[in-house]
């Protein structure tokens, strides 16, 4: 399950030149408002977070359950917090 988020993490990073936690953040909140089923369509997306993402984005973060999102997302922090505790500061 967490190699499909991060592939769609890397899709969604590559289309909108972002950093992995803010693919996370959209994600997610992709994901609620296709839960409360806001969304069922590419055409349903809100304007402020469409990304040209494709009808197969959709159809595979429906096969996703949010908490998986969640923890990768809890996942990419912590090995981010880990990345800065052992720089130099």
């Amino acid at each position: 399950m967490k190699e499909n988020i991060l592939s769609l993490v890397d899709t969604i990073k590559d289309l909108k030149k972002c950093s992995i936690s803010e693919a996370l953040e959209m994600l997610m909140c992709i994901k609620i408002f296709m839960e409360k089923g806001l969304i069922t369509h590419l055409e349903d997306v809100p304007e402020y977070v469409l990304i040209k993402i494709s009808d197969n984005i959709l159809k595979a973060l429906e096969e996703v359950d949010y908490h998986d999102i969640l923890s990768v997302y809890k996942w990419e922090l912590a090995k981010t917090l880990k990345k800065f505790e052992t720089e130099e500061l």
